[in-house]
């Protein structure tokens, strides 16, 4: 029929759905005879059939239950209260509700999970399943963690400055299991600022801005220098997106560096955010001499290459000029 709630209603539905509700039926039982919602069947009563639209009939007096036979169901055949429920044609708050009245226990979560179990109604994933032989070398290793100590775990965490998700990985088991073991031995955890201080967390706080001040994505001007890189297989990649900084104070983020080790970098300049004649605001950072000092004191060897260069008609010759004459040309030649 397709989907239960959007499918369209057909006029043998309609007819069948005002027969089931003209002979005394519920609108529960229309939707299941129908494979509709509860829902749908109220709603379609409601603008289509007419049908006892203030008060659809009901079944006839209490649904009959007696004590002794729910017991009986619940407890020595642990049925649920929803199949019983099907038994008698009801809904299982029916049964609840009798169940209290009885004053018959229910079950706990975990009871019935056993239950479904046992009576085949549920199967674990991993249930009749050999594990591998690397499975239970993992499962050996993560039981590692309840023999550490209290003096090597404080070691770990406050001497040494591992992260606990650090601690979790070296003993295979999750930070959770850290934490409460930390808590078991009343080892104090660092508080926010001694945790922003530390090396390890001011590094992931100082990339993550840089990310979002940066753009992660290529420039026009640094495709084009990255194809003719490509297209002659000149040994440089991309860390303009902030992976690479050079300096410690202020540092400096080249384009490109040399992928062979070599400390050289590439630096494609804007035309307006890089001169001070077009750019009357431009800080000293951005300005070229600046910038070719400053990598110079790093040990790097800098190449800068404008952004107007790049829209010569010889643009791929200039560039290969320019990095033959610092020492980067095509890999396999003599550089």
């Amino acid at each position: 029929m397709g989907n239960q709630y959007t499918a369209k209603w057909t006029r043998e539905e309609d007819q069948k759905a005002i027969e089931m509700l003209k002979s005394g039926h519920t609108l529960i039982e229309v939707a299941r005879e129908l494979g509709r919602t509860p829902s749908a069947a109220w709603h379609r009563n409601q603008r289509v059939w007419h049908i006892h639209k203030n008060k659809l009939p009901r079944r006839v007096g209490e649904v009959k239950i007696d004590k002794r036979d729910l017991e009986r169901l619940y407890h020595k055949e642990g049925l649920s209260t929803v199949e019983i429920a099907r038994i008698y044609n009801t809904t299982h708050n029916t049964i609840r509700r009798k169940m209290k009245k009885f004053g018959i226990p229910t079950r706990t979560v975990s009871e019935a999970q056993k239950i479904r179990v046992k009576t085949g109604k549920w199967r674990s994933p991993t249930q009749d399943v050999g594990h591998t032989k690397e499975a239970r070398e993992k499962m050996s290793a993560s039981k590692i963690v309840y023999h550490i100590s209290k003096e090597e775990l404080y070691d770990l965490y406050w001497n040494k400055g591992l992260l606990i998700k650090e601690i979790a990985k070296l003993y295979h088991c999750g930070s959770m299991t850290i934490i409460q073991r930390m808590r078991k031995y009343n080892i104090p955890s660092k508080s926010k600022k001694e945790r922003m201080n530390m090396p390890k967390v001011k590094q992931k706080i100082k990339k993550a801005r840089m990310k979002q001040v940066f753009p992660t994505q290529h420039t026009e001007p640094e495709l084009v220098f990255e194809e003719i890189c490509k297209k002659y297989n000149i040994p440089l990649h991309y860390v303009g997106d902030g992976s690479l900084w050079i300096g410690k104070k202020k540092p400096l983020n080249p384009d490109f560096i040399e992928a062979n080790g070599r400390k050289i970098c590439v630096e494609i300049m804007g035309d307006y955010w890089h001169s001070p004649i077009l750019n009357f605001k431009i800080k000293e950072s951005r300005t070229l001499p600046y910038r070719k000092r400053y990598y110079k004191k790093y040990g790097w060897k800098p190449i800068f290459i404008w952004e107007s260069d790049l829209r010569r008609d010889d643009a791929e010759q200039f560039v290969l000029n320019e990095l033959k004459k610092n020492g980067v040309v095509a890999e396999g030649r003599l550089k």
